[in-house]
């Protein structure tokens, strides 16, 4: 059961500190959060985390200096049969998406102009008594925590096989994708041309002391999808041929994620320049709208990761995009095995040389 008695307030304001108006944040999607307390609790208990008839709560967290009703965050509070299971507190970065969409509605309504930048804050308003009892008493859902497999491995033996590449954080939880899953994803890249093309991840969790790892072992192809230049879409049959795959290779495997390809150097006019071409933001990788809409649908858990394989005019270039503190965003990871430079992988990359 999901308890929220506050109403939470997005307060807009322009760069000089013009007030824009507020804004109530009624489509805050709370699950990711969840997810991420969830996931924190299974890796630092000795034990896994599984209930049944749990109750997830959302608490605003004071903001340090403005005071209130304003918030610098808020706190996901788990309890299972009134016992605390897990609890984590989120900045109120959270709620970026959630403005975005409310600053879109404001550009329609002429508050401000389309790409005019802008600030906010949020706010936290608790919500009458009786209010609140009516809401929480209209949906009633009970909540059960399956625990998620761990193995028990050390973190270290995976970081001296392996050397880390690509943009963004990554220390939250490390990330390990063997050479040849790579391997693979360029040889089906290539092949697809310019149609988007993907698969689903296969993998591990492990737990090293207070933390948590997740380990690619394999890829499996997506099969019976509908593609074109600018999507792909997975189908029923993508999924059970997905979990045939795991059934026969034994090994007790997840499904840890999806990658997809885009085919940057075919987005581009033959005829563009070369000096354009190599600038172009479709040549580089990127986690498009729909690409978000799916992975939050289908790969909430937070080790839930995405892999992006763009065929540019360079070569093929990987950027991984997963869960961070309950965040959608482009990650570093680890190339486990790695047969070729760093340059090969991804050209943004430092030199660096495999470990063994």
């Amino acid at each position: 059961m999901l308890t929220i008695n506050h109403r939470f307030v997005l307060e807009f304001y322009k760069e000089d500190g013009t007030a824009l108006g507020q804004v109530p944040a009624e489509d805050v999607d709370w699950e990711p959060a969840r997810e991420c307390a969830l996931f924190d609790s299974a890796r630092q208990a000795p034990g896994d985390v599984a209930a049944e008839d749990t109750t997830t709560t959302i608490e605003p967290v004071p903001h340090p200096s403005a005071g209130a009703p304003y918030i610098g965050g808020f706190r996901v509070a788990i309890t299972a049969d009134g016992s605390p299971l897990a609890a984590c507190e989120f900045p109120s970065d959270y709620f970026k998406s959630c403005a975005q969409r409310a600053a879109a509605g404001l550009v329609e309504q002429g508050v401000f102009q389309a790409g005019e930048k802008f600030r906010y804050l949020v706010s936290a308003y608790p919500q009458m008594r009786e209010k609140a009892k009516q809401e929480a008493t209209a949906i009633v859902m009970k909540e059960s925590i399956v625990a998620v497999p761990m193995k028990v491995s050390r973190l270290e033996d995976y970081t001296r096989a392996s050397m880390t590449i690509g943009d963004g954080d990554g220390a939250d939880m490390p990330v390990f994708v063997p050479q040849a899953v790579l391997d693979e994803v360029s040889e089906l890249t290539r092949a697809a041309e310019a149609v988007e093309t993907g698969g689903v991840l296969l993998g591990h969790v492990h737990r090293s002391d207070a933390t948590a790892f997740l380990a690619v072992t394999a890829q499996v192809p997506a099969k019976h999808t509908h593609a074109d230049l600018n999507k792909v879409v997975f189908t029923a049959d993508t999924w059970t041929a997905a979990r045939s795959a795991i059934a026969l290779r034994h090994q007790q495997e997840l499904l840890v994620g999806w990658w997809h390809s885009h085919p940057g150097k075919f987005f581009c006019n033959a005829e563009c320049p070369p000096e354009k071409r190599k600038a172009c933001a479709l040549q580089k990788n990127f986690f498009s709208g729909d690409d978000v809409a799916f992975h939050r649908t289908v790969f909430p858990k937070a080790f839930h990761v995405a892999l992006v394989a763009t065929n540019a005019d360079s070569g093929i270039q990987f950027a991984l995009f997963g869960w961070n503190r309950a965040i959608l965003e482009q990650r570093k990871f680890n190339v486990l095995h790695c047969t070729k430079p760093a340059a090969v992988v991804e050209r943004s990359v430092h030199e660096t040389t495999c470990k063994s």
